[in-house]
């Protein structure tokens, strides 16, 4: 059956090559016979963390806000609680529970010295929870970030260590996969020897000239067309351009088992036959994260949320990723004619392929990708500034910005609008407001928020000095203060006063905040700390009754809950065993 796997693969290869469709069909045939165990099975001592085929909804290397996206998201059937297996012998290194971020995440280090990461964990299994809570009591809290010695919880190959969920920041279920080296170096998964059926070819949906002229970066969005539906062969209409250039182009990945839109792992440009710029992308530095802005049309992504990898090198831009040559610029002479010919591969050899012929002529219908304001206040990036307004002060460092840019700023009451979020930021701007003497009275109730195109806020931070409200940002737009004197609402769902809880095996209430800025909360039953794990996306705290050994007879639950400007709620509720 193993011969039988390898061959079915290798034929998969020379099909795909040949760009023959009959195998998309005959792939998940195949796939969906073999027995599970044999997708499971051992290959250079690793298994799969999950006794399902491997359908993926994120890639490696995919671009989010404001990182890079480390490990490869496996779907799990929309559900939470699918058994989750290390992968390889080891021990657990690192546990981390949060309400943000990887929310439930294991670390377990292998003998080898790599590091796999299993994310957004619903619960560990019963060994690592045990581990946990004990040391949660210890600490009364409910986040904690635990490291472990060797000896403290080995592990074996194929072992269960959880359960699959949707906590922290995660926006469905699923387990996000990691796996880093010895460097704690994130390292593309896909190297695993896991077999993901994929023969779609990366999908190109915009493509894009940028011409670096005197004046400014100017755009210019491409004709295109795919030649047929049997090939990813994509032919451009004739370009005009003089001069320098680059290109930039909006593409995405798919895999058989799933529709989600996915990162794509190589791309290669290529001028006359030779590589002007190209990357894959088998690893990621967490550095890496502080120049991702750099590698989009930031504006165009900010503005009109359409993301176009720029295929150019900026001169600040020192990603670990990039294999350049020249940048990615292009240099056009007046009636030269330029061959170029791109590149563009997902890491099962998938390849789509767009070819155009650049003609030395002056272009036409150029949009500037940073239009210049009359008005504005140029900030030039190797300056610091310090900003006085009516009540409110901007501190600008040097390098805060990637370029010179000029800024348009607007400043009314104790608002301030730094206009639209075309220019990424680099080192954070300090954006200080001065407090009336009526709010120096409730000096503590005061705090920052960012309100978006809709004039929704947003709570940014509440830290005060003197008579001042701060803080550091890094996205342009508009920022105002606001007061919070409303405390957060508590809300028990299945408790009330005096009711006998014998028959529930946990205690869960629902706590908000109109602000959204809840920072704290204790809870305790007969004055004794009580673990409340707390679900930010359900507003949700939950006590589990097997934590602790309480007799029959009566009990007093207290909840004191805070946000982050000091109000606070409490409530005490009798109930009895």
């Amino acid at each position: 059956m193993i011969i039988y796997l390898e061959s079915f693969i290798n034929l998969k290869k020379r099909l795909l090559r040949s760009f023959d469709k009959i195998f998309d069909h005959l792939a998940l045939s195949l796939f969906f016979v073999l027995p599970i165990t044999l997708l499971g099975q051992t290959f250079d001592g690793y298994v799969s963390p999950l006794d399902i085929p491997i359908a993926v909804s994120g890639t490696f290397s995919e671009y989010r806000k404001t990182h890079f996206h480390a490990g490869l998201d496996m779907r799990t059937e929309a559900k939470i609680g699918l058994k989750i297996y290390s992968v390889s012998s080891g021990w657990v290194s690192r546990i981390r529970v949060s309400t943000s971020g990887y929310g439930k995440v294991l670390y377990i280090t292998h003998h080898d010295g790599y590091v796999a990461v299993y994310a957004h964990l619903d619960r560990f299994s019963n060994e690592i929870q045990d581990y946990v809570k004990e040391q949660q009591y210890l600490k009364e809290q409910f986040e904690v970030d635990l490291h472990l010695q060797k000896e403290a919880i080995p592990i074996s190959v194929g072992q269960l260590i959880g359960f699959s969920g949707n906590t922290g920041s995660s926006l469905g279920p699923h387990l996000h996969f990691e796996i880093r080296n010895p460097d704690n170096v994130p390292i593309n998964p896909l190297k695993l020897p896991y077999f993901v059926p994929d023969t779609i070819p990366p999908i190109i949906s915009e493509i894009l000239v940028y011409h670096h002229l005197e004046d400014g970066l100017f755009r210019q969005k491409l004709n295109f067309q795919q030649q047929n539906a049997s090939n990813a062969l994509y032919t451009v209409d004739s370009v005009q351009a003089l001069g320098p250039i680059s290109l930039g182009i909006q593409m995405h990945d798919r895999s058989n088992l799933s529709a989600n839109v996915n990162g794509v792992y190589r791309v290669d440009l290529k001028k006359r036959g030779e590589s002007v710029f190209r990357y894959q992308f088998d690893e990621i530095r967490f550095s890496d994260r502080n120049y991702i802005n750099l590698m989009i049309d930031y504006p165009l992504y900010r503005l009109e949320n359409q993301r176009i990898q720029r295929l150019y090198k900026h001169p600040l831009n020192h990603v670990s990723v990039w294999k350049h040559l020249d940048d990615g610029i292009i240099n056009i002479q007046e009636n030269d004619t330029v061959p170029i010919r791109l590149l563009i591969e997902d890491h099962h050899q998938n390849m789509s392929v767009i070819t155009m012929n650049i003609i030395g002529r002056e272009p036409e219908k150029l949009i500037n990708v940073y239009p210049s304001h009359e008005k504005g206040t140029l900030i030039n990036r190797s300056v610091s500034y310090q900003l006085n307004f009516d009540s409110v002060l901007l501190k600008i460092p040097k390098k805060t910005f990637y370029d010179d840019v000029v800024l348009e700023i607007h400043q009314w009451d104790q608002t301030i609008d730094l206009g639209t979020d075309s220019f990424p930021i680099n080192n954070p701007i300090e954006v200080s407001f001065v407090l009336n003497s009526a709010q120096l009275e409730n000096k503590s109730q005061y705090y920052i928020a960012k309100v978006n195109d809709q004039q929704k806020p947003t709570f940014v931070t509440a830290f005060n000095k003197g008579p001042t409200i701060s803080t550091k940002i890094r996205e342009l737009g508009t920022y105002t203060v606001l007061r919070d004197q409303d405390p957060p609402q508590i809300n028990p769902i299945n408790i009330v006063d005096g009711q006998n809880m014998s028959q529930q095996d946990n205690i869960q209430i629902q706590v908000t905040d109109d602000s959204g800025s809840l920072l704290s909360y204790h809870g305790t039953i007969n004055n004794e700390w009580i673990l409340l794990e707390y679900e930010p996306k359900e507003d949700l705290l939950v006590f589990d009754f097997s934590d602790i050994q309480l007799p029959e007879g009566e009990h007093q639950l207290n909840l004191s809950v805070s946000d982050r400007v000091g109000n606070q709620a409490n409530i005490s509720i009798p109930f009895s065993l």
